[in-house]
């Protein structure tokens, strides 16, 4: 069985969608959480992959991908629009309403909506 959880975040302070180093954590932790371990791969050299984008408004926005053992976690930023999306899909079963709780600690209490099928 998987597990998906979608997330849209808005009204995010800028600090969090922007720092790379953050994000990162941020995924690496959540991985720690489901009780997974990210997949090495060839595709890229390392994990997780970032790609870092110019916004209108002239910050960095991000693209965060970890693949895990049992599928990935992803992170996708707006800084012009305060806003964020974020994916775990995973073939191990977790605690959703635990994640969301971590999740919302990592971004400083944003507006939070979501699919949990």
């Amino acid at each position: 069985m998987t597990t998906d959880l979608h997330l849209k975040l808005t009204n995010v302070d800028n600090y969090p969608l922007t720092d790379s180093t953050y994000l990162t954590r941020i995924v690496e932790h959540l991985a720690v959480f489901l009780g997974t371990k990210p997949t090495p791969t060839d595709l890229l050299g390392t994990t997780p992959y970032i790609i870092t984008y110019p916004t209108p408004n002239g910050t960095l926005g991000h693209t965060v991908f970890l693949p895990i053992e049992e599928s990935f976690i992803a992170i996708e930023t707006w800084p012009e629009d305060k806003r964020a999306t974020l994916v775990i899909v995973s073939c191990k079963e977790f605690d959703e309403i635990t994640a969301c709780e971590l999740i919302r600690s990592y971004f400083f209490e944003p507006s939070m909506e979501g699919v949990i099928p």
